[in-house]
């Protein structure tokens, strides 16, 4: 039977609906779940994206840079350095410069920018020659980025604090450049850089003694120590030879507000020496604060250069400024001058900087500069001492309170309210106390011509190097600055002629003679036949047969002094390393060949040193054998300034003993024999350092040197005794030990 059921289609419609909605529902969830995936998908595409990318920078931090990224980067991350506030810094002020050479004119380096362009166009085009890869050869972002870490964790403070500031942001990474640039055939034979620099404190040690008392009668000593020097050293195979010196003050010493205020063209000498005027209004005072503040520490770097024989030098307070400084060969009383002030230029990240004007740049190019410019001679600068005053005043201690001013914030700012204290009036004029000069300039006028004003063309001619590029135009708009060319020319004496420019004032050739040996200046000294075996026997012959010494010890002595007063260069040259107390030189007599060596000392030094003297005297039956053959000593007439060491003024005058023992255990037994030998004669040496232990070869014996520290005994003591009783002037020994003075 048919089933006759309505359907019920509300119902069907109702569960269809469902259905479909739940068909939808899930269809949804599913495009929800679909969308998350697709999302988490691009979240962690993006997350690699990310990843790629921090991996891609830190990749780009890590790898080398090339010059121009690497200046950048030196620029942007070390311009700002941190300096401690004034009251946690140490303490003290910019001395004056007492005894120190002293320039009588400071003008502006008009040309020094060019100068430094040029040098700089020329390190780039070396640098950026080749491929990429190969250009990048200088450290990563990172390192440079660890050292920035690193140095501006400490505030600069002191003068230890600057020093390894520029250290670390400026000396390496400027060693770093000469570095690549040796690597580059061209660039080395162009810049003429050797094996490369080296940087290294400055510190004359054999004038260190500073508890020698000056009395009234003494004559000024030219050379102490200078703590905040540091020099630039070329390096060739051995030789270590300074192109370039530095001089570091802090910032909380001299602020670059103060070196903005008082650096300017001046009559130097005239105006900071020996002018007794002090402006009594606020504003002028300041502005001659600074000034004779500025030119405390300028006059510092000056002395070094002219003591150093160098044509460029800088004076720097880290990255706030540079005062970088030229001394021309024919002028040396006119120290020109270049401000540059790094922190100021405002480089964006990713900008090229094709100017020196950064400071690791503009420093670069100086010294390069300065390879190429050989040091000046001996005679040079002996010539430029007799040229110069020395910066002396009656109220020196007076005056250097002016340091302790506050100084002035900005060069726009009102500096009446800042207080200065007022230094006494009244200086002194004295000459340069050179050998050379004790005479000269006795009327109180400079041979530098520092009373009145240079004409216009000197101006001109003087305030731009030889290859200067500016025009005349800007050199005469800088000559009326601040009243420069305005002093009264009434006041202009009659012309004094100059003495001349030495012509040869680089160094001299090569010193290659070889030492006279031991038994030949012992037949020298003891008028013995010449010795056939010694290297210059045919030197010393006047005719082809003759057998005996054509000069006598004594003659040796005067013909040297003679040599060595006329010209202190010629065959006379530093040897070895200097000891705590001399400089061992190598001297050739030019008229007869005898080479010897000469142990060159200060005058703080010589009264050590010159002990020397009575123990040859006692050692004298030893000479020859145990020690070498003692002549006598000279006092030099012209100065012979040794870096690292001071002004050399007396030699002593003996044989060549030797190469150093490196180990005496080799030679024990000889060693033993010389010893006992000085012994017996009554000298019981206190310094048997390995220095003083020598190994000659021709005679074979071991040959001790270097006298000043020894303990007499027995017949030494004797001697000694003897000596002090006989009249004086009539020593006992030969004649050839009687001491020459100039």
């Amino acid at each position: 039977m048919a089933n006759n059921t309505p359907l019920d289609y509300e119902r069907l419609i109702r569960e269809a609906e469902e259905r479909t909605r739940i068909a939808e529902e899930r269809q949804h969830q599913a495009e929800e779940r679909q969308h998350e995936a697709e999302e988490r998908q691009h979240e962690a595409e993006e997350r690699q994206h990310q990843a790629e990318e921090r991996q891609h920078q830190a990749e780009e931090q890590q790898k080398p840079t090339n010059l121009d990224e690497f200046v950048l980067l030196c620029h942007t991350l070390f311009r700002r350095p941190r300096v401690a506030h004034p009251s946690i810094s140490t303490k003290g002020t910019i001395p004056l410069p007492k005894h120190k050479y002293c320039p009588a004119r400071l003008v502006p380096w008009l040309d020094c920018q060019a100068q430094l362009q040029s040098v700089y166009d020329s390190v780039r085009s070396h640098l950026q020659a080749g491929d990429n890869a190969a250009q990048r050869v200088f450290p990563s972002a990172v390192a440079l980025q660890e050292i920035r870490r690193r140095i501006l964790s400490h505030r600069i403070s002191s003068e230890q604090g600057l020093l390894l500031y520029d250290r670390l942001t400026r000396e390496d990474h400027i060693l770093d450049i000469i570095t690549q640039l040796c690597d580059i055939p061209a660039a080395r034979q162009e810049f003429d850089l050797g094996d490369g620099i080296e940087f290294e404190s400055h510190k004359n040690a054999l004038e260190e003694d500073e508890t020698t008392e000056e009395l009234p009668s003494q004559t000024p000593t030219i050379n102490k120590p200078v703590a905040d020097v540091f020099t630039i050293r070329r390096v060739d195979g051995e030789a270590r030879n300074v192109i370039l010196t530095c001089e570091q003050k802090p910032p909380h010493k001299l602020p670059v507000e103060m070196i903005r205020l008082g650096i300017r063209p001046m009559f130097l000498f005239e105006e900071m020496v020996k002018s007794n005027k002090v402006p009594t209004d606020e504003t002028e005072k300041t502005k001659y604060v600074a000034a004779r503040l500025v030119c405390s520490a300028l006059v510092q770097t000056y002395h070094v250069m002219i003591q150093e024989g160098l044509t460029y030098s800088y004076l720097t307070i880290g990255p706030d400024a540079d005062l970088i400084l030229w001394v021309p060969r024919n002028d040396p009383g006119t120290l020109h001058y270049h401000l540059s002030e790094p922190s100021r230029q405002n480089i964006a990240p990713g900008d090229t900087i094709s100017q020196p004007i950064t400071s690791v740049t503009s420093i670069l190019c100086l010294l390069i500069m300065s390879l190429k410019s050989r040091p000046r001679s001996q005679g040079w600068r002996n010539w430029a001492r007799s040229q110069l005053n020395v910066w002396e005043t009656k109220f020196d201690s007076s005056r250097s309170a002016t340091a302790n001013a506050d100084p002035p914030r900005d060069t726009e700012s009102n500096s009446s309210e800042t207080e200065h204290p007022s230094p006494e009036s009244g200086s002194e004029y004295l000459p340069s106390s050179s050998p050379l000069n004790n005479s000269a300039n006795k009327d109180g006028a400079t041979k530098s011509r520092t009373g009145c004003a240079p004409t216009d063309k000197e101006h001109q001619e003087r305030d731009s190097s030889p290859d200067s590029s500016a025009s005349d135009a800007s050199k005469s708009k800088l000559a009326r600055k601040r009243g420069f060319s305005n002093v009264s020319k009434s006041c202009q004496p009659p012309r004094q002629r100059d003495p001349p420019v030495p012509e040869d004032y680089y160094q001299p050739p090569s010193h290659d003679a070889r030492f006279c040996s031991q038994l030949c200046i012992l037949g020298l000294q003891n008028n013995l036949p010449l010795d056939n075996n010694c290297p210059n026997v045919a030197l010393h012959r006047c005719r082809s047969k003759q057998t005996h010494h054509s000069i006598s010890a004594v003659e040796l002595l005067q013909k040297l002094k003679e040599q060595l007063d006329d010209d202190i260069d010629a065959n006379c040259t530093p040897f070895a390393h200097r000891g705590a107390y001399a400089v061992p030189f190598k001297l050739t007599l030019a008229t007869h060949g005898y080479t010897i060596v000469g142990k060159g000392t200060t005058s703080a030094r010589w009264g050590e040193v010159s002990k020397e003297i009575q123990v040859y005297k006692i050692l004298q039956k030893s000479q020859g054998a145990a020690v070498p053959v003692f002549l006598g000593a000279i006092d030099l007439a012209k100065i012979y300034f040794v870096s690292g060491a001071g002004d050399i003024c007396h030699m002593l005058i003996m044989s060549y003993g030797g190469e150093i023992l490196q180990n005496e255990y080799d030679q024990l037994d000889e060693f033993r024999r010389s010893i006992k030998e000085i012994k017996d004669c009554g000298i019981i040496h206190e310094d048997l350092r390995s220095p003083n232990i020598l190994w000659n070869k021709q005679t074979g014996r071991v040959v001790i040197i270097d006298f000043h520290r020894v303990r007499l005994i027995g017949l030494g003591m004797r001697a000694t005794r003897a000596s002090k009783r006989k009249p004086h002037g009539q020593p006992k020994v030969r004649q050839a030990a009687k001491r020459i003075r100039a």
